[in-house]
């Protein structure tokens, strides 16, 4: 079980560990965002954003006209030894494909300024190393 003590949450958060459902995360994603409020997803880049059909129609032109979602996602680094599906070297291509921001911060410093730094609704992409 998870420590959730440790993170600086007001009573407004709420976190939903999806387990192996990601084409349902982000449908749920999407759902969550559609009421005007902002989902964090982090998982395994590749088996994520290769759920296409939700990332293009629950995320991106469902929930993100009236919430923010933002997509951090592992594995572009670190990850390699677990297999291709966990190391990705084609999402920077696929949001560009579907017009999503791309950001891959080099740092934890650079990665908060990110965070910090969305204002607007809308879908985002985080590129993240297992480091950071």
């Amino acid at each position: 079980m998870w420590n959730l003590d440790r993170f600086p949450l007001d009573k407004s958060v709420k976190i939903f560990n999806i387990g192996l459902g990601e084409a349902n995360l982000l449908n749920i994603a999407g759902g969550i965002a559609s009421q005007g409020n902002t989902v964090y997803i982090y998982g395994v880049a590749g088996f994520i954003i290769h759920r296409l059909e939700q990332l293009k129609f629950s995320c991106k032109h469902f929930g993100a006209k009236k919430g923010k979602i933002i997509i951090c996602n592992a594995g572009k680094y670190g990850y390699e030894k677990l297999g291709i599906g966990h190391k990705l070297d084609d999402d920077e291509a696929i949001m560009k494909m579907l017009e999503i921001p791309f950001y891959s911060p080099k740092n934890v410093n650079q990665f908060l300024s990110i965070i910090e730094n969305i204002k607007d609704n809308g879908i985002y992409y985080i590129q993240l190393g297992k480091d950071i």
